[in-house]
C-alpha cells in the first residue's frame, strides 16, 4: 500500500445563483390590544334644512256637527230702483251694397245698458236699411233689325223690353236669385249675396280642394324627410368618433399586450443565463 497522497486544489468559485421566488405571505398576528380613548370632538357645525317630507293622505271627514240655534231677523231689504234699457247711438251709415239695381245701406246699434229690477226693455231693431242706387243697371242693347225691333232667336220681332233679356228674378224658399247677363247670385232675403251652388261652381271648389291637399301633403312629406336628413347629420358624425375610440382602445390594449409578452420573455432568459455559465464553468474546472 502507497503512502496518502497530497490535497487536491481548490476548484473555482462558480457564480452567484439565480434569486428565489418571493413566497407566500405569512399568516396574519394577532390583534393589538386596544388603545386608550381620545378625547372628545368639538361640535360640529349646523347642517342644511332637509328636504321636505312627503305629503301624508288627507284625514277621514268628521262627524256632522250639532244644528245651530236660529239668528235673529234681519232687516227688512230695501228694493233697488228699476233700471231701463238704453240704446247707444247708431253707428254710421256702411257704403251701398250694390253700385247699380237697388241697394241698401247699413247702420247698426247695440244695447248700452241691459233692463234690471223691472226696468223698461229697449224697443226696436238693432239693424237699420235705406235704399239706394235703385238706378238700373246698364245692359246689353240686343241685336235689332233692319227696322229697328230686336229680334228673337226665331226671327221674329221679340217685344219684351231689354231688361228683361239681360236680368230674370227666381224666387226658391225665401231666396231671390238674379241672373244678369247670364251670371246666378243668390240674395237670401235681399240681405246677403251668396254664390249658387251650380256643377261648374262645385267642379271647380272639388279641384281646389284637391289641390290644397296635395300641396300639403307635399309639404308634409319634405319637412319629414328634412328631419330625418338633420337627424343623420348629427348622428353619424357621434357614432364615428365612438368607433374610432374603441379602435384606438383596442391597439393600445393590443401595444400593452405585445410589451408585457416581451418583458416576460426578457426575464426568462436573463434567468437561464447563469445556469448556462455555471455549467460551462463545472466543465471547464473538470477539464
Amino acid at each position: 500500500k502507497g503512502d496518502r497522497g497530497g490535497r487536491g486544489l481548490e476548484g473555482i468559485l462558480g457564480p452567484l445563483g439565480v434569486d428565489g421566488f418571493m413566497g407566500p405571505p405569512g399568516i396574519p398576528g394577532p390583534p393589538g390590544d386596544p388603545g386608550f380613548y381620545g378625547m372628545k370632538g368639538e361640535k360640529g357645525f349646523k347642517g342644511p334644512p332637509g328636504r321636505p317630507g312627503i305629503k301624508g293622505r288627507r284625514g277621514d271627514r268628521g262627524p256632522p256637527g250639532e244644528k245651530g240655534y236660529p239668528g235673529h231677523p234681519g232687516d227688512l231689504a230695501v228694493a233697488p230702483p228699476p233700471i231701463n234699457c238704453r240704446w247707444s247711438e247708431w253707428m254710421p251709415w256702411e257704403t251701398c251694397s250694390r253700385t247699380c239695381g237697388g241697394g241698401r245701406h247699413r247702420r247698426e246699434r247695440y244695447i248700452k245698458v241691459q233692463p234690471q229690477d223691472g226696468g223698461t226693455p229697449c224697443l226696436g231693431a238693432t239693424v237699420g236699411f235705406i235704399s239706394c242706387n235703385s238706378e238700373a243697371c246698364p245692359t246689353a242693347r240686343p241685336h235689332s233689325t233692319a227696322n229697328g225691333s230686336p229680334k228673337s232667336s226665331t226671327g221674329t220681332a221679340s217685344t219684351a223690353p231689354a231688361d228683361s233679356l239681360s236680368q230674370s228674378k227666381l224666387t226658391a224658399n225665401g231666396a231671390t236669385v238674379q241672373v244678369v247677363d247670364g251670371t246666378a247670385s243668390s240674395t237670401l232675403l235681399g240681405l246677403i249675396e251668396l254664390p249658387v251652388l251650380t256643377k261648374s261652381n262645385l267642379r271647380r271648389w272639388i279641384l281646389a280642394a284637391l289641390v290644397g291637399l296635395a300641396v300639403s301633403l307635399v309639404v308634409f312629406i319634405a319637412l319629414v324627410l328634412l328631419a330625418g336628413l338633420i337627424l343623420a347629420a348629427s348622428w353619424l358624425p357621434a357614432h364615428w368618433q365612438r368607433r374610432r375610440r374603441a379602435v384606438d382602445t383596442m391597439a393600445e390594449a393590443a401595444k400593452e399586450t405585445a410589451s408585457g409578452s416581451e418583458a416576460v420573455a426578457t426575464d426568462i432568459s436573463q434567468a437561464s443565463s447563469p445556469d448556462q455559465h455555471s455549467d460551462q464553468a463545472h466543465s471547464s474546472a473538470g477539464t
